[in-house]
């Protein structure tokens, strides 16, 4: 058996590794040929975890510059391609469809005696395979499922700069089909590259779809709910919200995972998925407002967050590093991240602005940015911390920083250097960060929750 792999973004590189382990041949296809130089050069997405535990199947990937050479002879073609929100929330399907069209050309000059797997993997709207992808094979290229072709919705729940690590490690593997026997070829992948037991969930292409978006919706409502008590916790000195949170969290009902301290929640794929639920809700007639709630959460979180910088403005204080632009560690994305939100407001409120980044060396707007960390620290005072990251521990080699941390990375342990860590500007002496841009008093150290 043969695969093709039409997409190399993200998702799709990290997948093309992953799926290399089955030791049968991938056929890789990405209509951007620059990608490949990238790949060759072993520098293309390299700030991924484990990438490089798949060397020694790469020889089972190849590179192709035209899709009818990458598709001949597969038996199954897995689709990642993006899936861009359009301006009601619900996903286009504007790049599957060229693949689509590549694929209908391709059956309908080839004579096959079973029907040809594309796998979806593309996060797609509900509705999406019935009632669009579906009818557009058939009528367009006259082909028809479950003789020609079989259509599979096959997404996957992971995270930019872990993907490899998630799809190794799935809590189960989600597949809709219309039929479980016209999936034989997919399970095969998946048993020959699995060495343990995972948990399969069988459902319809619908019912697929609904539970890949409304499982991510589900998050944005845990993060909003801790974010709520974390913004509780702001206006009550008292509280301990790293307790607080512990505490609701060892309920089994209600569970640890992402309930826990930090910030709005971003990127590219809770935010849009909450969007396209409540599209999805309001065309069948369901009020929308629980994940309406959730938005409205992330949205008093971030004005908060902005009521901060005002907070430094107002004390003639408009000096700020940004210790990250993206959404979370080993990713270069961008996409809707709460530090490019905050630097916007810094930028537009006249702010001196400095970043560095671990994973992203592109220049952003009148930034700063540093090529060197130590430069970076010299020249810094009060710096943002957007997520988690073990890399920030190296903040701990130098003196006199206020931290601005939401995330309670740190303990009274890591601070011995005389820095000041707070999640709220109000509750440290500003002075220390007076416009002359004095050092601090190294009597006083300060550790704030």
């Amino acid at each position: 058996m043969k695969i093709c792999l039409v997409g190399l973004g993200k998702l799709g590189y990290p997948m093309s590794l992953f799926l290399s382990s089955s030791g049968y041949q991938i056929n890789c296809y990405d209509k951007n040929k620059s990608i490949y130089v990238d790949i060759k050069n072993s520098s293309y997405l390299n700030y991924e975890e484990n990438l490089s535990d798949f060397n020694e199947y790469k020889k089972n990937l190849f590179y192709f510059d035209n899709f009818n050479l990458a598709i001949k002879d597969t038996d199954i073609c897995f689709i990642t391609v993006p899936t861009p929100s359009k301006q009601d929330g619900s996903f286009s399907l504007n790049n599957i469809n060229l693949v689509l069209d590549d694929i209908g050309y391709f059956l309908s000059n080839k004579k096959i005696n079973n029907p040809y797997l594309i796998n979806i993997c593309s996060t797609v709207s509900p509705n999406s395979c019935d009632n669009e992808i579906i009818p557009y094979l058939e009528k367009k290229y006259n082909l028809k499922e479950g003789i020609d072709f079989c259509i599979v919705y096959n997404p996957y729940f992971v995270a930019l700069g872990s993907v490899i690590k998630t799809l190794l490690n799935p809590d189960f593997v989600l597949i809709g089909s219309k039929n479980k026997d016209s999936i034989a070829n997919l399970l095969n992948i998946y048993n020959s590259i699995y060495f343990k037991d995972i948990k399969f969930k069988f459902l319809s292409l619908k019912e697929a779809e609904i539970s890949k978006i409304f499982i991510n919706t589900f998050l944005t409502l845990k993060i909003s709910y801790a974010n709520y008590l974390q913004l509780i916790s702001l206006s009550d000195k008292e509280l301990s919200l790293d307790k607080i949170l512990d505490c609701i969290g060892e309920d089994k009902r209600v569970g640890k995972s992402y309930l826990q301290p930090g910030l709005p929640y971003g990127g590219p794929c809770l935010p849009r998925d909450n969007n396209a639920v409540v599209n999805f809700v309001n065309k069948i007639g369901t009020d929308s407002s629980l994940n309406n709630s959730a938005e409205l959460i992330n949205k008093i979180y971030t004005s908060y967050l902005f009521s901060q910088i005002d907070y430094l403005k107002k004390n003639k204080i408009k000096k700020i590093s940004f210790l990250g632009l993206g959404y979370r560690p080993n990713t270069d994305c961008i996409e809707d991240s709460v530090s490019v939100a905050l630097i916007n407001y810094c930028l537009e409120n006249n702010f001196d602005v400095s970043v560095y980044d671990f994973y992203i060396n592109s220049d952003y707007k009148n930034t700063k940015i540093y090529k060197n960390f130590d430069n970076f620290i010299e020249n810094s005072h009060l710096i943002f911390l957007p997520y988690k990251d073990k890399k920030f521990n190296q903040l701990f080699n130098f003196k006199n920083l206020v931290i601005l941390d939401y995330f309670f990375q740190f303990n009274n342990n890591n601070n011995n250097n005389n820095i000041v860590i707070t999640n709220d500007l109000r509750k440290i002496n500003l002075d220390y960060l007076n416009k002359d841009l004095k050092r601090f008093d190294n009597k006083i150290i300060k550790f704030n929750k």
